[in-house]
């Protein structure tokens, strides 16, 4: 990977990873499991994951704001140009644009074939089956990893061939499928026998702790003190990087776990 906190402001626009969040995949969730159910159809879920996807588009000018960007791979790396100042053509992983790249090119390729993006969201994309209008399929993106729901098997298949077709030609990166929804972004799913979905996030939550070194520690009956929000009062030094994991791990949990969050302006 290219250390890219050492580009500057002026090689870079768009830095985002297209997500959808945890609220509106299961909301989405819901809304077709309910669906499937009263029409008394069978809901197919899935999941697929496309690895490396950036790395097989270029990096245009237009991308770094005109500028070529470069970069010194290490004298240690056992490559004939370990050592050499060599030019960058595509974006790799530590550019910062690399994810906007892919964004972007995966929304032109889904457009390409009819698909539209859903009202809950940009990176949650939907298409009616052409042999059944009442039928469709919808999928949602995290990065690089998708969830879908179908109720067409006619465009579950031709979704692993539109991703195949136009992500899978590097053979030591092929796009990986899965014909159930089991684990994405953290979120466990237990297909039950009427059909119903179970949603839970253990597994997730205990690496969590985990790796906060709170395995050891006894439950909580709220998720803070009475003065968690007071000025601090231990000088200790700390690394502000460090805090960030744990902080990234707090905001994706908070919006779906209401459990934990603490109550704001008395509202509850």
């Amino acid at each position: 990977p290219i250390d890219g906190s050492s580009q500057t402001p002026d090689t870079y626009n768009t830095t985002y990873a297209g997500t959808s969040d945890a609220e509106k995949l299961l909301c989405l969730l819901s809304a077709t499991v309910a669906d499937a159910a009263h029409r008394q159809i069978p809901l197919q879920t899935g999941s697929f994951d496309i690895p490396a996807a950036f790395l097989q588009f270029g990096l245009p000018r237009s991308a770094t704001n005109g500028f070529q960007l470069y970069t010194t791979l290490p004298k240690s790396l056992p490559s004939p140009l370990s050592g050499q100042l060599n030019e960058i053509t595509g974006p790799q992983y530590g550019i910062k644009q690399s994810n906007g790249i892919f964004d972007k090119e995966f929304d032109k390729e889904m457009t390409n074939h009819n698909y539209k993006t859903h009202i809950l969201s940009p990176h949650i994309h939907k298409k009616v089956c052409p042999h059944n209008p009442t039928n469709y399929l919808i999928f949602n993106m995290h990065v690089d990893d998708g969830a879908f729901m179908s109720t067409s098997p006619y465009l579950t298949a031709e979704l692993k061939a539109i991703l195949t077709q136009r992500f899978g030609q590097h053979t030591e990166f092929p796009v990986t499928w899965h014909d159930k929804l089991t684990e994405y972004c953290g979120i466990s799913f237990k297909h039950l026998p009427d059909a119903s979905i179970q949603v839970h996030m253990g597994p997730h939550i205990l690496k969590l702790l985990s790796k906060e070194g709170m395995d050891a520690l006894p439950d909580a009956l709220t998720p803070a003190l009475a003065d968690f929000f007071d000025a601090p009062t231990d000088s200790t030094p700390y690394d502000p990087p460090s805090c960030q994991p744990t902080r990234g791990g707090l905001m994706y949990l908070t919006p779906v776990r209401t459990d934990i969050k603490l109550p704001q302006y008395g509202l509850g």
